[in-house]
């Protein structure tokens, strides 16, 4: 997986002003249901005084299934993530993304 071009993405500071989030914990309130969750790696890129403009959410997964089957499991979990990290950092939808990375 360290020799993928993503890995060396994902494991390369980021340019400009970020903050990487790993293995952070979280407690949202969504849809009126209490949500607690680990978060594998965020990488929040910030304008210079800061304020998040934008977040990559990353989850590794090491299951033995294809990609599209993984990406098909956790379709729900990468959803609530998203929600999750948008309410975290007052940020809309459209500006939160997010990929499974699997590592098998």
């Amino acid at each position: 997986f360290m020799a993928k071009p993503i890995a060396v993405e994902l494991f390369t500071r980021p340019s400009g002003s970020a903050d990487v989030w790993r293995e952070r914990a979280f407690d949202v309130m969504l849809d009126g249901h209490w949500v607690s969750g680990v978060f594998d790696r965020v990488v929040v890129h910030c304008s210079d005084d800061g304020m998040p403009l934008s977040a990559s959410i990353y989850d590794f997964k090491t299951d033995h299934a294809s990609a599209a089957e993984i990406e098909e499991r956790y379709a729900g979990q990468m959803e609530v993530y998203r929600k999750a990290v948008c309410q975290l950092l007052s940020l809309s939808s459209d500006y939160v993304k997010s990929q499974i990375l699997c590592v098998r």
